[in-house]
């Protein structure tokens, strides 16, 4: 459930970010934002599934722990995956308005 709320804070800096950027970045962040979602989605279900599949199989208590200590292990993975993937969309909108900011710049100055 905790990651609904994240996905959302995601998808609206993306939103607000893309709402100053040239149309041609905004498809492509756009793109990397809906190609990153959707294989964060497909690993949560495999995740979910793996776990699911060894409950079923889960024959005492003990085998239902190992069955909860793999999951919160791809958990932690999935969440390094989604802080990496955070990042890199930082310094990408970093670039983006700092290259905006140039152009803003050079324009300023030739119209002087």
């Amino acid at each position: 459930m905790k990651k609904y709320p994240v996905l959302l804070l995601a998808l609206v800096s993306f939103v607000s970010i893309s709402a100053r950027a040239e149309p041609s970045e905004k498809n492509e962040m756009f793109s990397d934002m809906k190609t990153h979602v959707l294989g964060m989605l497909d690993k949560r279900i495999a995740s979910l599934q793996e776990e699911k599949n060894c409950v079923t199989q889960a024959q005492n208590k003990e085998d239902m722990k190992k069955c909860r200590k793999e999951h919160e292990e791809h958990k932690t993975e999935m969440k390094a995956d989604r802080e990496e993937f955070r990042d890199s969309m930082k310094k990408k909108r970093e670039g983006m308005k700092k290259a905006r900011k140039e152009k803003k710049e050079s324009s300023g100055e030739s119209n002087e």
